[in-house]
């Protein structure tokens, strides 16, 4: 599999699949429908139970700088750890759609079972980027960075993108790997990491796999599902870990500031 913003055909039975951001055609069968009450705690209750422990676990070393973002569903929330210090550009292009409300009222519209789910498209389809009043200045495009070590892992954030794009190249197009090994035989062949890394769930990958495994028409969720919201909290500096640690002892960034960002529909 490869995780593109183009279409693409599917290869053969053991060939790449693609990340893209247009629907397949004849997907492996898809998991039966299932639903979730909708989450109503706040950004700042969910990030609470992120500890120095689970980040290191994310991969924010002693010294990282990083955002969590709140990416709150209809089917739930799940808190991300965004690492400014490993992915710079990658980080900085998501932090300011989601601070401008670019991501609001948008949707994961594309869900592959043992795979992936994708959203941030404006258009909903798969044919989208950064467009519109609300991208607080983010280019349509540029490139970013590889995943450390230059592999995925369950729960990680990266870019969809063309399939004829360099590799980590990034626009709105987002997807969270659901699968249990990293999908690195589709991510990075051979060892080649080909999408755009910027962060990993640390907190409601459930959510990620109730998506995954809702009504899918091929690879279109069907409904969509509904992102109300993306919170990025202040920008914080990653602290030792102490083997007793059961609270956040990172230390916030004063000159960093809060943003909830405002509800925006779909472009």
């Amino acid at each position: 599999r490869s995780a593109t913003t183009s279409s693409a055909s599917w290869a053969t039975p053991t060939g790449p699949r693609s990340v893209s951001s247009t629907p397949r055609c004849s997907p492996p069968g898809s998991a039966p429908w299932s639903s979730t009450a909708s989450s109503t705690s706040s950004a700042s209750s969910s990030t609470t139970s992120v500890t120095p422990a689970t980040l290191a676990a994310a991969g924010i070393a002693e010294g990282d700088k990083y955002y969590l973002a709140t990416i709150t569903t209809e089917k739930g929330e799940m808190v991300a750890a965004l690492d400014s210090t490993k992915a710079p550009k990658g980080v900085k292009q998501f932090v300011t759609l989601a601070k401008a409300g670019f991501y609001d009222d948008l949707t994961f519209h594309r869900a592959v079972n043992g795979f992936m789910i994708q959203g941030g498209d404006p258009k909903g389809d798969g044919t989208g980027g950064v467009s519109g009043s609300k991208t607080g200045g983010a280019p349509t495009s540029g490139v970013g960075e590889a995943p450390a070590n230059n592999s995925y892992s369950l729960g990680d954030l990266a870019y969809a993108k063309g399939s004829g794009d360099p590799a980590f190249t990034f626009g709105s197009q987002f997807f969270v790997v659901t699968a249990a090994d990293g999908a690195n035989g589709s991510l990075a062949p051979e060892g080649n990491p080909q999408y755009g890394w910027f962060g990993r769930v640390v907190s409601g990958i459930d959510v990620a796999k109730t998506i995954e495994a809702s009504k899918v028409n091929g690879e279109s969720l069907t409904p969509k599902i509904k992102i109300t919201s993306v919170t990025i909290s202040k920008q914080k500096t990653m602290t030792a870990v102490s083997a007793t640690s059961s609270t956040s002892s990172a230390a916030e960034d004063s000159s960093s500031s809060s943003a909830t960002s405002s509800s925006s529909s779909a472009k």
